[in-house]
């Protein structure tokens, strides 16, 4: 399993603070990081791996809200709080396009899922974000 400073202290808050298992997602983080080595934009691997991976974290626990009733009110708010998390890490590390990415890629995700259409671009549209930077990071 993967060893991340910024998944490490969501899987810490959920085991202390809440009755619900962390819903890690490795494929996800797998996913970028293979993603970000073949593109060779590999300055910020560990974050926007874990930025990531986190966004669809934030994503099954909503669904699990939607699904199972009985923690209902944790799954809401552990959604809504690792989004916040994902986007505080971005802006602190002056991510700003990143973050916009992040923004309006995660809303349309989540309206897709609302109508029932399976796009997703997220990735994509990262790569694309980062490639658009990387003069900026040498």
């Amino acid at each position: 399993m993967m060893t991340n400073p910024f998944i490490e202290y969501i899987n810490n808050f959920i085991n202390d603070n809440t009755p619900l298992p962390f819903l890690k997602r490795e494929d996800k983080y797998q996913e970028m990081v293979q993603a970000l080595t073949e593109h060779n934009l590999t300055e910020y691997t560990e974050l926007i791996s874990a930025c990531y991976s986190l966004f669809y974290t934030a994503l099954d626990y909503h669904l699990t809200a939607q699904e199972q009733h009985d923690y209902l009110p944790y799954a809401v708010l552990l959604g809504d709080f690792i989004s916040s998390y994902v986007a505080e890490i971005l802006y602190k590390h002056n991510l700003f396009d990143l973050l916009k990415t992040f923004a309006y890629s995660t809303k349309e995700i989540m309206l897709n899922l609302l109508t029932n259409k399976s796009e997703d671009k997220l990735l994509e549209n990262i790569i694309t974000t980062l490639k658009k930077q990387v003069p900026q990071w040498t």
